[in-house]
Formats: C-alpha cells, sequence, structure tokens
C-alpha cells in the first residue's frame, strides 16, 4: 500500500482532499497525493471523534437526570436539596431547603456566602473546619451538624451530608452536591436523654454515698440468688474485696444456717417473715458476732420479682443485752416471790387467826412491813434499770414515808 509522498510546501493556500480514489490539493507550488490509505485513516478518526462526543452528551445528559432524580427524592423524603459550584461559590438548592427554615426560595440566594451566615456562631468554626478537611484533604464526603437560623429568629439543628462529584485539575473540588435534614426532633431528644443521664448518674452518686456511709452492711442478690452489688460496710463485715464477692453465689457466701433458705422464700414469696439472726465469726476481731439479716424483694414493673435486697446489721452487743435482760428479769422474779411468799402467808394468818396473841400479832405484822420494803428495793431496782435502758439516769423509789418511819416501831393492833 502506497503511503502518501509530501513534498516540501513553500506556500499553500488552500486544500482540497478527495475521498474517492486518488486526490490532488495543489494551491501555490505545494502538491500532495493522498491515496486509499490516508483515507480510511481521516474516516475512522472522524467517526470516533463523533462517538466520543455523543457518549459525552448522552454523559451529561444522564448525570443531569441522575441528579434530578437524586433532587425529587430527596425532596420527597423532606431533606433539602442543594448543588454548589466551589469554584464560583454559587449553587443551587431546592424548595425544600428554603422551607425548612421559612423561607421562600426568592427570599434566599444559593451562595456559599449566605449559607455562613445563617450557621449559629457557635457552631460556626468546627463547620468551616469540616469543609476545609474537605476541601484540602481529597475527601470526597462531607457530612456536619450545625445549627442554621430560621425566618422567625429561631433555631433547627441540620445534618448536612454531601458528595464530591467533580474535580479540578488539582485535584480540589469543583462541584458538590448533598442535602440537608431537619434532626431538631432528634437532638431535643438526645438533649433530654443527656438530662435523663446526667441526672441518673448524680442519682447513682447519692445513692453510692448514702450506702458507702451506711453503718450496716448491704447486699443485693439476683434471681438466681447471685450477689450483683455490695456496700463497703458489706466487704468488711464479709472480711472480703468487691471482685471476690461480685458474682458468688449466696451459699458460698453464707454455707452455714437458714439464710440460703430464707433468701430464696423471700424471692419466691412464701416468706412474710424477713429478719433472722446470722452468727458470723470476726475474722478482724477474733470473736464470734451476731447480725440480723433482714430481706426485701425488689419488684419489677410487672409485679415479678427482681431480686432481693439483704441488709446486715450488727446485733452482737443488742442480743447479749438482751439475754442478760432475761436473766435479770429471772432473777427478779425470784427475788419478788419469796418476800411475797411471806407477806401473803403472814396477812392470811392474820386474817385467819383471831385469837393469837397480841405479841405473835405484832410480829407478824413486822414481818409484812420488812418484806414489803424489801419488795419496794426490788421494784426501785426495776425501775432504775428501765431508766437506764431509756437514757434517763435519775434515781426513783416508790418508799414510802410511813414505811421507813414505822420500820422498828411496835406497831398497833
Amino acid at each position: 500500500m502506497k503511503c502518501c509522498n509530501w513534498q516540501p510546501v513553500v506556500s499553500c493556500a488552500a486544500a482540497v482532499f478527495c475521498w474517492s480514489g486518488k486526490c490532488v490539493a495543489a494551491t501555490g507550488d505545494a502538491v500532495c497525493y493522498i491515496d486509499t490509505c490516508e483515507r480510511w485513516f481521516f474516516a475512522v478518526v472522524s467517526l470516533l471523534l463523533l462517538v466520543l462526543t455523543v457518549l459525552l452528551l448522552r454523559s451529561r445528559r444522564q448525570q443531569q437526570q441522575d441528579m434530578e432524580r437524586l433532587r425529587l427524592v430527596l425532596e420527597g423524603t423532606r431533606d433539602g436539596f442543594w448543588d454548589w459550584d466551589a469554584t464560583t461559590g454559587v449553587g443551587k438548592v431546592g424548595e425544600r431547603w428554603c422551607l425548612m427554615l421559612g423561607y421562600s426560595p426568592d427570599e434566599l440566594e444559593p451562595t456559599f456566602s449566605q449559607w455562613q451566615s445563617l450557621i449559629h456562631p457557635d457552631d460556626l468554626a468546627a463547620t468551616m473546619d469540616r469543609c476545609q478537611q474537605c476541601i484540602a484533604g481529597g475527601d470526597d464526603y462531607f457530612v456536619s451538624e450545625f445549627r442554621l437560623r430560621t425566618k422567625d429568629g429561631g433555631w433547627k439543628w441540620i445534618l448536612s451530608r454531601g458528595m464530591v462529584v467533580e474535580r479540578n485539575h488539582d485535584g480540589t473540588p469543583r462541584r458538590v452536591v448533598g442535602a440537608h435534614s431537619d434532626i431538631s426532633a432528634y437532638k431535643k431528644v438526645e438533649l433530654e436523654l443527656k438530662k435523663a443521664l446526667v441526672a441518673a448518674e448524680e442519682g447513682r452518686n447519692k445513692i453510692d454515698a448514702i450506702l458507702s456511709s451506711m453503718a450496716d452492711g448491704l447486699l443485693v442478690f439476683d434471681n438466681d440468688c447471685a450477689v450483683t452489688a455490695i456496700n463497703a460496710s458489706a466487704l468488711h463485715i464479709l472480711g472480703k474485696s468487691a471482685d471476690d464477692v461480685i458474682g458468688m453465689d449466696a451459699a458460698q457466701l453464707f454455707p452455714e444456717g437458714e439464710f440460703n433458705l430464707w433468701l430464696r422464700q423471700v424471692q419466691a414469696g412464701t416468706n412474710n417473715r424477713n429478719a433472722i439472726d446470722v452468727d458470723m465469726f470476726d475474722r478482724q476481731h477474733e470473736k464470734p458476732r451476731t447480725f440480723q439479716a433482714r430481706f426485701s424483694r425488689i419488684v419489677a414493673a410487672h409485679g415479678s420479682c427482681d431480686g432481693v435486697v439483704v441488709t446486715l446489721q450488727d446485733v452482737t452487743v443488742l442480743r447479749k443485752m438482751s439475754r442478760r435482760k432475761s436473766e435479770f428479769i429471772s432473777g427478779v422474779a425470784h427475788e419478788l416471790r419469796t418476800p411475797l411468799t411471806a407477806v401473803m402467808g403472814f396477812a392470811e394468818l392474820l386474817l385467819g387467826d383471831e385469837s393469837l396473841p397480841q405479841q405473835q400479832r405484832r410480829e407478824y405484822l413486822q414481818i409484812i412491813v420488812d418484806k414489803s420494803e424489801q419488795l419496794s428495793s426490788i421494784v426501785d431496782d426495776l425501775l432504775d434499770f428501765t431508766r437506764l435502758e431509756m437514757g434517763r439516769r435519775e434515781p426513783c423509789s416508790v418508799k414510802s414515808g410511813a414505811g421507813d418511819g414505822n420500820k422498828g416501831r411496835n406497831l398497833p393492833v
């Protein structure tokens, strides 16, 4: 196949190409012969250029259609569509974008500066930093939360999401599209949740402070009778650390006695009595101690049992005093019985036998007076003991002046 043999051209004012056979382009002193090879080459190149042009136009039209579909979808989801030209700072915004803030479309200019002027001052710096990161960092996506001023002077929380769809030759964004979502309701709920969490945390801190300051031990058991919470006093009583106790079964903590049985009965609601005494050995002081365990069911909202709270109160001294009190009362009762028996016996003799000599009657009456004084002294001791129990220290006497004055006298018959 013969290729074109171009001759040196001195001047050429025009050239004509003929696509049938050889063609001569001649003007001035230059002559060029073009054969079939060159003719097909130029035909293919022209066809490719035509196809590329058509594809480019179709691509642009398809992109515009896709953007329009995206805008319609966003408008349908009540989001505000925006399309920003990063080079000029001018863009387009959907009607919903304006209505979201209470404006009509002709009241706002779709420019970057207009949008920037609507941002809350407290959110402006962070939002601009995010924009700069997207521009300088080559990030294709933009996500930011900020407040925009509404037409009535209020503020709305906006979630702005965008994507870079075109870039310049140097990689900087040329066109960014995205949408605004009104998240004011979600932010309100979020704020209320934060307040509730703060209040709950403060309440928890108060409860922790109360539990820490309690002298009584406190344990919380779940429905499997495993420990879920314990205060410092209970740890001190048990002589264990929190890591050792949390998750431990009640039967391991209290292997002896009826504690585990009572715990399960209270949990099941079959035991109306809620307190028992638990004997434990105090390893710190090397002596036995008695604790009163009180059980309280944790009732859930639907009425079922959600666990059991147990308090441990040291009643060692109280139980010792109770035993001594019982022993004292028993002794006092015995002491009272002896003089009472004498008083009653001699009184019955005096009443039953009127023939007794006057001297003998006087002796019997003296015995009755002496025993009565003995009884009075015992009663005084009882009253003093009672007042000491109640925290009062003043002495009390029920002895009558007549009894004291008659002691040792010859009583008339």
